[in-house]
C-alpha cells in the first residue's frame, strides 16, 4: 500500500510542479516522451524510475522479495551469495569511480541508438544489503557473544566516512561509495552487538520515519528552492552550506505530521498497517 501511495504522490508532484513553473509545459507530450521503449527497458533492468530516480529502490526491493523468496529455502545459499554479491558490489563501485579515469564504462549501448544504459540494477544495489541484513540477523546470537571492542566499530566508521570523502573528491558522484559499506557494515553489527542501547527518539524515527522521510526529501528540497529563488538566498553563503540541514528537519516535520496523522487515523478505523 505504501508503494502504491509513494508513485502516486510523485506523479500529482511531478505534474503540478511543472504545470506550475513552467507554463508552456504539455502533460501529453512529456507522457510519450518519458514512457519511450528505451526507458522502459532500463526501468526492467535498472529499476530506475521515469521520473524522480531516488525511488528506484521502491521497484528494486520487490526484485529482492521474489528472489529471496525462491532462495530462503535453500541451506546456507542466501549467506553465500550475500557474500559473492557484496563482493561484486564493491568491485562495481570501484569500477564505477575509476570510469573517468580509466575509462571504465558501467553502462550497457542500446542497439541502434546512441543512448545507453547505466547499471544500478538490484542485483548490485539493493539485492547485496538487503541478503547481508538477512545474514547478520541469522547470526546475530553470534555476533552478540563475541563482545566486539567498541573502538574498532569507531574506526570502521571513521575510515569509511574518511574514505568516502577521498572517493568522492577524487572520483564521481556517486549513491555509494566502497566506504559507505564499512560505515553501513559497522553500524549493522554495533547494533546487533548492543541489543540494550537505544535513544528512543532515534529508534521512533527509524522504525516509522526513515523512509517517508527519504522519500518526501527530494520534494521538500524542491519547493525550498523555489522559495529560495523567490526570496534571492541563493546569494546566502549561510543559506547553500545549511540547506542540506533544512532539508532534513523539513522533511522530519513533515513526516512527524503524517505518521501522527496515520496513526490517529488507524486508531480510529482500527486497521492494522504494521510498522
Amino acid at each position: 500500500m505504501k508503494l502504491q501511495f509513494f508513485h502516486v504522490f510523485y506523479a500529482v508532484f511531478c505534474v503540478i510542479w511543472n504545470y506550475y513553473m513552467y507554463p508552456d509545459w504539455n502533460l501529453r507530450g512529456y507522457v510519450a516522451e518519458t514512457f519511450t521503449v528505451a526507458k522502459v527497458l532500463k526501468f526492467l533492468i535498472t529499476n530506475d524510475p521515469f521520473v524522480y530516480a531516488h525511488l528506484w529502490f521502491l521497484f528494486a526491493l520487490i526484485y529482492c522479495y521474489l528472489f529471496f523468496c525462491i532462495f530462503k529455502t535453500r541451506d546456507r545459499i542466501p549467506e553465500y551469495f550475500a557474500i559473492i554479491v557484496l563482493l561484486l558490489l564493491a568491485t562495481f563501485t570501484i569500477l564505477a569511480e575509476l570510469n573517468g579515469v580509466l575509462g571504465i564504462r558501467n553502462s550497457i549501448a542500446i542497439p541502434g541508438s546512441d543512448k545507453t544504459l547505466v547499471i544500478s540494477s538490484f542485483c548490485f544495489s539493493c539485492t547485496s544489503i538487503f541478503m547481508a541484513g538477512i545474514v547478520l540477523r541469522e547470526k546475530s546470537e553470534k555476533i552478540i557473544s563475541k563482545r566486539y571492542n567498541n573502538k574498532i566499530f569507531l574506526f570502521m566508521i571513521l575510515f569509511g566516512e574518511g574514505l568516502s570523502l577521498v572517493e568522492r573528491y577524487l572520483f564521481t558522484e556517486s549513491q555509494f561509495y566502497v566506504g559507505t559499506y564499512l560505515v553501513v557494515g559497522a553500524l549493522f553489527v554495533f547494533a546487533i552487538s548492543h541489543p540494550d542501547f537505544k535513544i528512543p527518539f532515534m529508534e521512533y524515527i527509524g522504525k516509522y520515519m526513515s523512509m517517508y522521510v527519504y522519500i518526501f526529501h527530494i520534494a521538500v528540497g524542491k519547493t525550498l528552492d523555489y522559495f529560495a529563488n523567490k526570496l534571492h538566498l541563493w546569494q546566502n553563503q549561510v543559506f547553500i552550506y545549511s540547506r542540506a540541514f533544512k532539508v532534513l528537519f523539513g522533511s522530519l516535520i513533515i513526516v512527524f505530521i503524517i505518521v501522527k496523522m496515520q496513526e490517529k487515523i488507524v486508531k480510529v478505523l482500527n486497521w492494522d498497517t504494521g510498522s
